[in-house]
């Protein structure tokens, strides 16, 4: 009954389908936590295809993303729970000495696909004029100084009333800017690969999109969780039966082909 779990599934039918099933003892920590990423921003993405889940969104925050809301706050169960945060603070230094659940491993790519989001929506926000640039500046330093979040606040519920159709313009600007880079990434996706480094590769080189300042975001934020910049540690227990890689929901079917050879289906 859940909008955001059921879209997630499908999320990791899409991976499968470009890149092929999970091989028992091959598949990677980080192809699993890639999975667990992509398939919770597939949800995030389309959530914000619904009018409603926006006005509700934007009309419940005053624009302010940056905050404990609909969009961070992935598959809530209650007024005060949920699946998973996607404005998290992991990084995958905390990582580096190994690790149990690849949601967990998820989480820093989950986070630095959060905060590029905000950040382009801030940049779109001023450049439709939505914003001025103070507000976006004082944006930034409340990120590190939760002090000054009421006066940042406040500042939002003044544009926000003034010109809600911009924000709603940013916000679909930077899905859309989201949505592109993600598609990207699983167009290239190689689980020969050292997967966390060849995305920082495909950012640093600048080959993701035309957007170049979103280039620069995505690259700051990977950098700051450590992806790209450090090695994933080894995996200190064996999967659980949770672990999408033994789950009968990403189970692809075989099929009989006209000679009575069984092979895959996707």
């Amino acid at each position: 009954m859940n909008f955001d779990v059921v879209a997630h599934e499908i999320g990791h039918a899409l991976v499968l389908a470009l890149s092929g099933p999970f091989v028992p003892g091959e598949t990677t920590g980080e192809i699993e936590a890639f999975h667990e990423m992509s398939s919770d921003w597939v949800a995030l993405i389309a959530a914000l295809h619904f009018d409603s889940v926006v006005n509700e969104l934007l009309d419940s925050t005053f624009g302010d993303l940056d905050s404990f809301n609909r969009l961070s706050r992935f598959a809530e169960v209650s007024s005060n729970s949920q699946i998973r945060l996607a404005n998290n603070k992991r990084t995958l230094y905390d990582f580096e000495a190994g690790w149990k659940s690849e949601h967990d491993v998820a989480k820093p790519l989950i986070g630095a696909f959060f905060d590029t989001f905000i950040d382009i929506y801030h940049e779109l926000l001023v450049e439709y004029g939505a914003i001025p640039p103070s507000l976006e500046r004082l944006a930034d330093a409340a990120e590190r100084d939760r002090s000054l979040r009421t006066r940042m606040r406040r500042g939002f519920q003044l544009a926000y009333d003034r010109r809600p159709d911009l924000f709603r313009m940013a916000l679909r600007g930077s899905r859309d800017i989201i949505a592109r880079t993600l598609a990207r990434f699983l167009y290239d996706l190689d689980s020969e690969k050292d997967v966390f480094q060849y995305f920082w590769t495909l950012l640093s080189n600048g080959t993701v999109h035309q957007c170049t300042f979103a280039e620069s975001i995505f690259g700051d934020h990977f950098k700051r969780r450590g992806i790209g910049q450090t090695v994933l540690g080894p995996r200190i227990e064996k999967g659980s039966i949770r672990s999408h890689t033994r789950s009968t929901r990403l189970t692809i079917p075989r099929t009989v082909n006209e000679t009575g050879v069984s092979e895959r289906f996707y």
